[in-house]
C-alpha cells in the first residue's frame, strides 16, 4: 500500500469519526480500531526487517491499544461486563466524535514516529556509525543459570515493600525481571534446545509468586519472546504459518490468564494451587456469567471505558488542564508527601477521585491510557510531544536490539530491554513516575549483572564487519 492510499484511508476514518453520529459511533466505532490496525499492518508489510519493526514501542502500543479499544468499545456498547458503569459513561458522553477522532489521530502519530526507512525496508541515509561491538561467551554458564534460577525462586516468595518511595505492592518482581533479562538472552545466544524447559521454569516461577497479577506474567512472556526474536530464532512476518503460531501463543496466554483468574478466586472454586486450578478451567468457561467475567478479567472494558470517559472530561470542559504535573511527578519520587504536601498527584489519583470518589477513598485506582494523560496535561498541544517521545524511544530500542543481536549485554542495552518489556504498564496508565521507579529500583541489579557478565562470562571484541542490522541512525 502506497503512502497516498494509506493516509487517505486514515483521513477518511478520522473524518467519519469526527463528523459521525453519536449512536452510530457508540455501536460501531470498535470497527475503526480494527480497520486502522489492519492499515498499519498492510502499510508495513513490505518492510525487509519486520522483526525489528514489530518490536518498536510504537507497534507494541498500537497492537495493545487498538485491540483493547476495539474489544472494549464492542463490549461496552453491548453492555458486557459485571457492571454498567462504563456503558453509562460512554453512552452519555457528549463528544464521542472528538474522543474517537482523538484516539485514531494519536494512533496515526505513534505509527508515524516509526522511522520511514524501517517501515519501507530502505537503508537509512545517515552516515554509518563506528563498527559495532561483539560479545563472545567464553565461560561455562551452567553455574550462572543455577544461581539465577535459585534467585528467581527466592524472590518468588519474597515481599519487598517500597511504599516510602511512593510505590505500592510487592516489588520483588522488579528484581526478578532484572535477573531474567541476561538469563533469557544468554539462553537465546547459546540456542540450545534445553532453553525451552528453562523458559517454562521461569514462567512457572513468575506464575507461582505473582499469580495475582497478569502484568508480571506478561513481562516474562514478552522478555522470552523478545530474546528469541532479537537473536533470530523467531522471525516475525505476516505469513500464514506465523498467524497460526501467534494463534497458538495467544491461546496459551489466554489459558494462563484463566488459570491466574482462578487462583485469584474467580468462580469461587477455592482452588489450592496451579494444578488444582487446571481442573476448573473448562467448568469456569461454561458458566453463564463467563462472558461478563472475561470482559472484567481482561479489563478491556476498563481500558477503553476509563480512557474514553477521561478524554470526555477534557472535551466537555469539566476539568482544568494539568500542565504537565503528572509527568513532572517523576522528579519527586524520593520525596514523601508527608515532607512535601504539594507533591504532584498521579493521573490515576486525579481521574479516579473525579470519576468514582468513594472508590478512590477506599484505595481503588482506575488508570487511563497514555493518550488520555497527554490530553489532560496539554490538550492537543501534547500531540507533538507524544510523537517526539515515541520517535526517540523507537530509535533507542532499535539500537539496543541491534547490538543485542551481536550478543552485547551492556548496561545500556539491558536497561532498554527492561524499559521495553515494562512499557505496556506506562501505556496502560501507571504513570511515568511508576514506570521509571521500577527501572530505578532495578538499576543496581542490572549494573551488577552487567559487570559479572562482562568480566566473567564474555569476551568483548570490536567487530569491523557491517551487517544488515549494524546501521543504527540516531537522527530523528
Amino acid at each position: 500500500m502506497n503512502n497516498l492510499v494509506f493516509y487517505s484511508l486514515n483521513a477518511l476514518l478520522l473524518g467519519i469519526a469526527f463528523w459521525g453520529d453519536h449512536e452510530f459511533l457508540f455501536r460501531n466505532s470498535w470497527c475503526f480500531y480494527f480497520i486502522q490496525l489492519g492499515l498499519f499492518l498492510i502499510h508495513s508489510s513490505k518492510s525487509s526487517n519486520k522483526s525489528f519493526l514489530f518490536l518498536t514501542p510504537s507497534f507494541i502500543t498500537l497492537l495493545y491499544l487498538n485491540l483493547n479499544f476495539a474489544a472494549g468499545e464492542y463490549a461496552i456498547s453491548r453492555n458486557y461486563g459485571m457492571s454498567d458503569t462504563y456503558y453509562v459513561a460512554v453512552q452519555t458522553a457528549r463528544h464521542l466524535d472528538y474522543i474517537t477522532a482523538y484516539f485514531l489521530g494519536c494512533n496515526l502519530l505513534v505509527y508515524m514516529a516509526i522511522p520511514a526507512w524501517l517501515i519501507k525496508g530502505r537503508k537509512p541515509t545517515a552516515p554509518a556509525p563506528p563498527p559495532p561491538m561483539r560479545w563472545i561467551m567464553v565461560s561455562s554458564n551452567k553455574g550462572y543459570f543455577i544461581i539465577s534460577c535459585l534467585a528467581l525462586l527466592g524472590l518468588s516468595f519474597a515481599n519487598i515493600n517500597l511504599s516510602f518511595l511512593g510505590g505500592s505492592g510487592n516489588f520483588s518482581y522488579v528484581f526478578q525481571v532484572a535477573i531474567a533479562i541476561p538469563l533469557c538472552f544468554m539462553l537465546a545466544i547459546e540456542g540450545k534446545k534445553y532453553r525451552w524447559p528453562l523458559y517454562l521454569l521461569m514462567i512457572g516461577l513468575f506464575l507461582a509468586g505473582h499469580y495475582g497479577s497478569k502484568r508480571e506474567i506478561l513481562f516474562i512472556l514478552i522478555l522470552i519472546f523478545l530474546a528469541e526474536v532479537v537473536r533470530g530464532w523467531i522471525r516475525l512476518d505476516l505469513s500464514f504459518k506465523k498467524w497460526i503460531l501467534f494463534g497458538v501463543l495467544g491461546a496459551g496466554v489466554f489459558y494462563i490468564i484463566i488459570l491466574s483468574s482462578l487462583l485469584r478466586g474467580y468462580g469461587g472454586y477455592n482452588v489450592k494451587g496451579v494444578w488444582d486450578a487446571t481442573k476448573y478451567v473448562s467448568v469456569y468457561m461454561n458458566e453463564d456469567y463467563f462472558k461478563d467475567a472475561l470482559v472484567s478479567n481482561l479489563e478491556v472494558g476498563a481500558v477503553y471505558g476509563n480512557s474514553a470517559n477521561g478524554a470526555g472530561y477534557i472535551f466537555d470542559g469539566h476539568t482544568r488542564l494539568l500542565r504537565g504535573s503528572t509527568f513532572a511527578k517523576v522528579l519527586f519520587i524520593p520525596i514523601p508527601r508527608s515532607v512535601y504536601p504539594n507533591k504532584p498527584r498521579s493521573m490515576v489519583d486525579i481521574y479516579t477521585a473525579k470519576f468514582v470518589p468513594a472508590f478512590r477513598r477506599d484505595g481503588g485506582s482506575l488508570p487511563i491510557v497514555l493518550y488520555g494523560e497527554v490530553l489532560w496535561n496539554f490538550h492537543l498541544l501534547g500531540l507533538p510531544l507524544l510523537f517526539l517521545f515515541y520517535r526517540y524511544f523507537n530509535l533507542w530500542c532499535y539500537t539496543a536490539f541491534t547490538q543485542l543481536r551481536q550478543g552485547v549485554l551492556s548496561f545500556r542495552n539491558m536497561s532498554a530491554v527492561f524499559l521495553f518489556i515494562t512499557f505496556i504498564q506506562f501505556v496502560r496508565g501507571s504513570g511515568l513516575d511508576m514506570w521509571l521507579l521500577y527501572y530505578f529500583v532495578a538499576m543496581p541489579a542490572i549494573w551488577i549483572l552487567y559487570l559479572v557478565l562482562k568480566n566473567w562470562y564474555f569476551l568483548t571484541l570490536k567487530d569491523s564487519r557491517q551487517t544488515a542490522h549494524s546501521v543504527v541512525p540516531l537522527n530523528v
